[in-house]
């Protein structure tokens, strides 16, 4: 089954992906998409980083405001006369203390993703990636929750990235998925299964526990590539929703 609408997509513009917006809106095209839109990494609050977290967080690949205005907002304009439907959101972290720079985006876009890459604890932004354990993944859960409760979010990606490093789905994990799927149920938040993890994720293990919870799923390319518009990585994700009978939502 080909997927119609997708809402995860990333550009040249976030530095660690391939293919122009124009690039992306061509594949979508001709892969027969109805509806996408454009998540670019949102820029960042410089001032909550230090040299260090800039590196080790790659928090440099992201959009400048004024990139964002002008090489990302003002050229996906341009093509909104095209015969597919393009809205314009963008992914973010979410920390705390910064509500109004969050705030800021979200009155600039027509939606946003929460991305959590990284977060606060302890006052030390911890990776998701790589810093995971039986404390720091109540407080992503946390952190989750508490941006959730903002209604800024339309979707929450990849919620299981906390287990991306192979992290075991314990009684630890569990509660920090009933913390996370909770605020998404709460706050009517659309939950994605993601199709970038790269065999990490999605963990079926995570989707399966939360199965019965009621929740509203959404497919996300989370492309970095405008060819991983289609793929088996795609319908692998369309089939964990359908062996769990997972209710997906086809837009949002």
């Amino acid at each position: 089954m080909p997927l119609k609408r997708n809402y995860h997509m990333h550009t040249e513009l976030c530095g660690h992906a391939t293919g122009s917006i124009y690039d992306n809106i061509i594949c979508a095209i001709k892969f027969g998409y109805e509806e996408i839109g454009f998540s670019e990494h949102a820029p960042l609050p410089l001032e909550a980083f230090n040299e260090n977290d800039m590196k080790r967080l790659y928090a440099y690949e992201n959009m400048s405001l004024d990139d964002m205005k002008c090489k990302y907002i003002d050229e996906i304009n341009k093509y909104k006369n095209l015969p597919i439907s393009i809205k314009i959101g963008l992914e973010t972290e979410y920390l705390p203390k910064y509500k109004d720079w969050y705030l800021n985006l979200y009155n600039s876009v027509e939606y946003l993703i929460l991305g959590v890459h990284f977060f606060e604890m302890d006052g030390k932004l911890i990776d998701t990636y790589a810093e995971i354990d039986d404390v720091s993944m109540l407080a992503y859960a946390k952190n989750i929750s508490d941006a959730l409760d903002t209604h800024m979010f339309k979707i929450l990606a990849h919620p299981d990235l906390y287990l991306y490093d192979d992290i075991e789905f314990n009684e630890t994990a569990k509660l920090a998925a009933d913390i996370i799927i909770d605020a998404a149920i709460r706050n009517n938040v659309l939950v994605e299964i993601n199709c970038n993890g790269k065999g990490k994720y999605p963990r079926k293990d995570f989707y399966e526990y939360i199965k019965n919870k009621n929740a509203r799923f959404i497919i996300g390319v989370d492309s970095h590539d405008p060819e991983r518009l289609t793929g088996s990585h795609i319908e692998s994700a369309i089939k964990l929703a359908s062996d769990l009978n997972l209710k997906l939502e086809e837009g949002v």
